[in-house]
């Protein structure tokens, strides 16, 4: 125990000279990470509203399933779907605009 006291002392002195921004973004575009992670969201957000609607059609088919419930369920998947459809629209005509695109690090 007391060496690692001893390293944390040893360490907590240290400092490191952040690297320059120019290497900063050689290393981001090599790394490619914004291409994987847009389509990662993009999967992401295309199932879930893939399960959302098998669930709703599901919901709708099934017989022996109360009205009342199937109208709450309904009205829940339905405030959901123009919730996202509101916020995607708004960004998609925003985009062009975004005073923070041009930003770099």
């Amino acid at each position: 125990m007391r060496e690692l006291v001893g390293f944390k002392k040893l360490t907590s002195g240290l400092s490191f000279a952040p690297p320059p921004d120019d290497r900063m973004d050689e290393l981001a575009e090599a790394l490619s990470v914004q291409a994987p992670r847009r389509m990662g969201w993009l999967f992401l957000g295309s199932g879930v509203v893939a399960v959302i609607c098998i669930l709703v059609v599901h919901l709708a088919t099934m017989p022996d399933v109360p009205l009342f419930a199937k109208t709450i369920f309904g009205l829940i998947g339905g405030g959901m779907f123009l919730l996202l459809g509101s916020v995607a629209r708004q960004r998609w005509l925003e985009a062009p605009h975004d005073r923070y695109r041009g930003v770099k690090r």
